[in-house]
C-alpha cells in the first residue's frame, strides 16, 4: 500500500517513520454517579473526558515531484539557502523576483520550528502533530424497574451528549 504514504524519492523504499495514527500523549478521566429512589427509579449521571494529541501531518508538495503517478504525497525538501532552490512566480502576472520569493519562503521556514530545525533535509512523514483535542461526553441514564406478575422488568432510557473542544 505504498501509494498512500508520504515519501521523499522512491516510493518503494520503506523508510521508517511515525504512524499516521500514533497518539503519544493522552489523558482520560471518567466519573459516574447513580442514585436510586422511590423503589422503582434509578438515575445515572456520567462524564467522560479525553485529551489527546491532534492528528499527525506532513509537509508535502502539491504536484507529483517524483513521477510516481500520485500528487500531494511527495515530502518537501527544506532548503538551507537560496542556492538550493529555484523559485518562480505563480503565473505570468506574478512580478516577484527570485530574491523576493526567497525572502518570503525563508521567513516562513524561520517562523516554523520544525522546518527551521530540519534545513537541508527532506521533511519526515507524519513528524508534525496538530493541536491537542479535548472531548467531553455527558450521559444521563434513567432506569425504571417494575415487578409485574412476579417478574422483574427493567427499562433503561438514556441520552449521551458529546461536546468537542479544540
Amino acid at each position: 500500500m505504498w501509494r498512500d504514504r508520504y515519501v521523499s524519492g522512491n516510493p518503494n523504499n520503506a523508510d521508517l517513520s511515525y504512524s499516521t495514527y500514533l497518539v503519544k500523549n493522552r489523558f482520560i478521566a471518567n466519573f459516574s454517579y447513580r442514585k436510586e429512589y422511590f423503589d422503582h427509579l434509578g438515575t445515572t449521571f456520567s462524564l467522560f473526558y479525553q485529551l489527546q494529541d491532534g492528528p499527525r501531518y506532513s509537509y508535502t508538495y502539491g504536484g507529483d515531484l517524483n513521477n510516481d503517478g500520485l500528487s500531494g504525497n511527495d515530502l518537501i525538501y527544506i532548503p538551507n539557502n537560496k542556492a538550493e532552490i529555484a523559485l518562480v512566480g505563480d503565473n505570468d502576472k506574478d512580478m516577484r523576483t527570485p530574491d523576493q520569493l526567497w525572502s518570503q519562503l525563508n521567513g516562513y521556514i524561520n517562523q516554523d520550528s520544525y522546518l527551521n530545525a530540519h534545513r537541508g533535509q527532506y521533511a519526515k512523514r507524519n513528524a508534525l502533530v496538530g493541536k491537542m483535542i479535548g472531548t467531553l461526553d455527558i450521559r444521563v441514564a434513567q432506569d425504571v424497574f417494575l415487578n409485574a406478575g412476579g417478574k422483574n422488568i427493567n427499562y433503561n432510557l438514556h441520552s449521551t451528549y458529546s461536546i468537542l473542544e479544540i
